[in-house]
């Protein structure tokens, strides 16, 4: 047992005489050496000891060494507001019991027993909530009016790290925050004082050791008889780690898991906020739009987890250089962005700089020893109007950036500042609105190129093209497709074309040729899309399998299981499907026996060069060899010359495309009399 400092035993019985509740002194061995007159009726044996045995408050019985003052006298520092019954010859006495060692003199040992009434003689039910509350897994307490603990569990104790006893008499809001001290009083005071009857609120709680632990606490009034001050009991649950596995929910939700950076849909959030903000208070802050130059080299030559460790560096490389008030994200692939929300022109620029500087600076090791220098090209578009959107910012960015690349890449180019209103359609005009309006007006074309057959030289498909028709003038879409996905019009241009391939080939329902339609990667999950193509292929007059979608390499990796739903939808209707770009660094290999394609058009890039680079040749081989394993036809794309056509034809390719077979012309031209014009390939 602890040493206390030593006190003289009639001090102590002075003291006990003058005390209101039930107190009993025993000494070392456990008899009674005084008490007070209101704990004399409690005393047996002439009066000369406490009972024997007691009954707990979940309907045990304790005796001997079990004792709470028994427990005392063998060591234990103290008890704390044990509830005990007491039998008596009206039935239970119901008694909360502490007791606490005391050194008298001369070198003994007493303990001050403390017998304060706990009521009426308790119902069952009440002796199993006492039961509960005990042993409850949750932190409990009872809260008096005033905000104190009146008496805790052993969860709570273990929870908050402090005593049991310590609890008692203790502010409930001292255990919270804070910060958060004074909510947790206002909703104590309004359980108090109106007929609310419950409350809930995460908080906080501040251990005694210093360490936060988020809790749920939830807070029930008590019923009371008439004139009792009200008391609510509080639960408190432990929510550590399930808040800690909703924040890293949240961080997934919000960032890209490749860079750690903001992902497309949150930066679009912080990018509405901030133009809600300059429309209120004015025009403040520059857009920058950054997109690595010749990525899909890398990519493809060098294999996916190169590029990714490119676009992870160069995060990288531009999160260091902005600022903590910048916001910057990846868009998707090798596109970032950043919001400056408080730099002018002059300063973006400044910014603009010294990203490129320090990705210049970089290099990627693709792996075969050598580094190869990396650039961005940076679009910059300032809030100089005050009604911007979102969409209009990020498009003006996205064609800044194009100009730079125009201009050769490794370099920053400000969008013109000039007001949106009034301007001409040939060149003032947003590219939205251009974009826009060729739907509205229908003033997009559609170019044919031929697909021929290495077997029998004749042509078997015809692949489409879309352009915007500007003032006489045919837009290519490398001007505008990039940014109709930014904004959300590629699945407009895509069931146009859609809609505009199915009604060519219901005129000529039984000619022999296919027409091949590409598809963006957002068309392949865009219900409207999906829906066109099973109305006007529920019950099409022509075979469906001469309406061939295409679907880009990257597009079709990006999410494997939209693919193969939309590969299912596909082979449901009955009509073809074509992986795109495919081979360059042979990444996608793999995934072929879960993507059902029926033609694989092997990637421009290794087709133009596959007669003179012994690398290229081998893979156009590999292809070939793989995709007739798997029951799939091949299409070489971008066949420069007739060196490069006897190769395919030797290799096994079935068909070539590129402007060696055919230039993309005109619908008019490829159909002047309704029907397709003969084009046979050299032998």
């Amino acid at each position: 047992m602890a040493q206390h400092p030593s006190t003289d035993l009639q001090a102590v019985l002075a003291l006990v005489d003058a005390v209101g509740e039930p107190v009993v002194v025993l000494g070392s061995d456990g008899a009674a050496v005084g008490a007070n007159a209101a704990a004399r009726p409690l005393l047996g044996h002439g009066g000369r000891s406490l009972p024997a045995a007691v009954i707990t408050h979940d309907g045990r019985a304790q005796a001997g060494p079990e004792l709470p003052w028994a427990r005392v006298l063998a060591g234990e520092p103290a008890v704390d507001g044990q509830l005990v019954g007491m039998r008596t010859e009206r039935g239970i006495d119901w008694r909360r019991v502490s007791v606490r060692p005391v050194a008298v003199a001369p070198a003994s040992t007493a303990v001050v027993v403390t017998l304060t009434p706990a009521g009426a003689p308790m119902h069952p039910a009440e002796v199993r909530f006492g039961a509960l509350f005990d042993a409850s897994p949750i932190g409990m307490a009872v809260v008096g009016a005033d905000g104190r603990v009146r008496v805790a569990n052993p969860s709570l104790a273990e929870l908050s790290g402090r005593q049991v006893g310590a609890l008692r008499g203790v502010e409930l809001a001292t255990l919270v925050a804070a910060e958060e001290a004074e909510l947790l009083r206002t909703r104590v005071r309004e359980l108090v004082d109106t007929t609310e009857v419950g409350a809930e609120l995460e908080l906080r709680l501040v251990r005694a050791d210093g360490e936060v632990r988020w809790a749920l606490v939830h807070l029930t009034r008590l019923a009371t008889m008439a004139g009792d001050a009200p008391e609510l009991v509080c639960q408190l649950l432990d929510i550590t780690e399930r808040r800690r596995f909703e924040e890293q929910l949240r961080h997934v939700a919000d960032h890209d898991l490749l860079t750690g950076l903001l992902n497309r849909r949150s930066f679009e959030a912080a990018l509405s906020a901030h133009c809600a903000h300059v429309a209120r208070y004015g025009a403040q802050g520059a857009l920058l739009v950054l997109d690595i130059d010749r990525f899909k080299i890398v990519n493809d030559s060098f294999g996916h987890q190169t590029g990714d460790q490119l676009i992870a560096e160069v995060a990288a490389l531009l999160k260091e250089r902005l600022r903590a008030t910048d916001s910057l994200a990846r868009l998707g692939g090798d596109e970032f962005a950043a919001l400056l929300p408080y730099a002018g022109a002059a300063e973006a620029e400044q910014v603009a700089a010294a990203l490129l500087d320090a990705v210049r600076a970089h290099a990627v090791p693709p792996g075969d020893g050598a580094r190869r220098p990396v650039t961005v090209s940076i679009g910059i578009a300032t809030f100089d109007q005050p009604d911007a959107t979102p969409a209009e910012m990020l498009a003006s960015a996205d064609l800044a950036m194009f100009a730079a690349k125009e201009a050769g890449r490794d370099r920053a180019s400000m969008a013109p500042v000039a007001s949106r209103h009034g301007r001409d359609v040939a060149g003032r005009a947003s590219w939205v609105e251009r974009i826009e309006s060729a739907l509205h007006e229908g003033r997009f074309a559609l170019l044919a190129q031929p697909v021929v057959s290495l077997h029998t030289g004749l042509v078997a498909q015809f692949e489409l093209f879309v352009r915007i028709v500007d003032e006489a003038e045919l837009v290519s879409p490398e001007r505008f497709l990039y940014l109709a996905e930014r904004v959300d019009l590629v699945g407009l241009i895509d069931r146009w074309v859609i809609d505009r391939a199915i009604d060519l080939l219901e005129e000529r329902p039984h000619e022999p040729f296919a027409l091949s339609v590409n598809l963006a990667q957002k068309s392949i999950v865009s219900p409207a899309v999906l829906d066109l193509l099973e109305r006007r292929l529920r019950q099409p007059s022509f075979d469906p399998r001469r309406l061939v979608l295409e679907v880009g390499e990257r597009s079709a990796m990006a999410s494997v299981p939209a693919t193969q739903r939309f590969l299912d939808l596909a082979s449901g209707l009955r009509c073809s499907t074509a992986l795109d770009d495919f081979g360059a660094g042979l990444g996608s290999l793999s995934y072929l026996k879960y993507l059902p394609f029926d033609y694989l058009k092997i990637d421009g890039a290794v087709v133009a060069t596959c007669a003179t680079n012994a690398v290229d040749r081998t893979l156009v081989s590999a292809i070939t060899a793989v995709a007739g394993e798997l029951g799939k036809q091949t299409i070489a794309e971008a066949t420069p010359d007739q060196a490069t056509l006897d190769l395919l034809r030797r290799a096994g390719v079935d068909y070539a495309q590129g402007y060696f077979v055919g230039r993309p012309q005109p619908l008019g031209s490829v159909f002047p009399t309704g029907r397709p014009t003969a084009l046979v390939v050299p032998s």
